[in-house]
């Protein structure tokens, strides 16, 4: 059950990477969406759009660990990593584009 899950929490998380990577910040709040400037909010859709499709790759990934080897698995912790860079880039995204 975990796993199916998992499939599709990371397709929704994919499918919201390559339209915020697109250019189209729907899936952004709005609080940060006024506070980036017009001409870095592509640069800044870009950023976040790949810190959530990684994200969503991790769980897929990770769904797909629990399913072949069950949720007791210590191969799902090589998931962390894809998690820390998607972190790491939402962070950097944050600071680097989100004032005026």
């Amino acid at each position: 059950m975990e796993s199916i899950v998992l499939f599709i929490v990371g397709i929704f998380c994919i499918v919201m990477g390559i339209v915020t990577f697109s250019g189209n910040l729907v899936f952004i709040k709005n609080r940060n969406k006024k506070n980036v400037r017009e001409a870095d909010r592509v640069a800044f859709g870009r950023l976040c759009g790949i810190a959530t499709a990684i994200l969503g790759l991790a769980c897929f990934v990770l769904g797909i660990i629990f399913h072949i080897f069950g949720t007791e698995s210590i191969v799902s912790l090589a998931v962390v990593p894809f998690a820390v860079i998607a972190i790491a880039l939402t962070i950097i995204a944050a600071f680097k584009y989100n004032r005026k």
